[in-house]
């Protein structure tokens, strides 16, 4: 990430500047995350990403489909090293290089992130016994 960048607060097209780590904590402060996915720097990066990785949701491809990626995934989650917010790679605590951003579908980002009603534990037997217990 680039340290003395315009901090995108100070003028009115923010979305066209690069983000300071400071800039990223700030946005996390204030409660506009929005900030640094909307940013010049992230989107060059995400479209890298998908480009590099064919736009194939890596998830998927695990599991032999084919399903296109329209968002990338942070694995060292940005609230907890927001001075990884832009970088492709990290190095993890043996020293070796790991990827910290990858392609995703919207359905395995969700999941990932447990929203909209995903829940990984909750069997259909549990749902419908859940539905069934109402009655009006």
């Amino acid at each position: 990430m680039k340290q003395g960048a315009t901090c995108p607060e100070s003028s009115s097209n923010w979305k066209d500047k690069d983000m300071t780590t400071e800039d990223v904590i700030k946005a996390l402060n204030d409660n506009k995350a929005y900030k640094i996915y909307k940013c010049a720097e992230f989107k060059r990066l995400k479209k890298r990403i998908l480009e590099k990785n064919h736009f194939e949701c890596a998830l998927c491809k695990e599991n032999n489909k084919i399903t296109r990626a329209n968002t990338v995934h942070h694995i060292q989650e940005v609230k907890k090293h927001p001075e990884l917010a832009f970088e492709e790679f990290y190095i993890d605590e043996d020293g070796n290089k790991q990827k910290n951003l990858i392609p995703l579908c919207f359905n395995c980002h969700n999941a990932i992130h447990k929203r909209y009603g995903y829940r990984p534990n909750q069997t259909k037997d549990k749902v419908e016994e859940f539905v069934n217990e109402e009655r009006w």
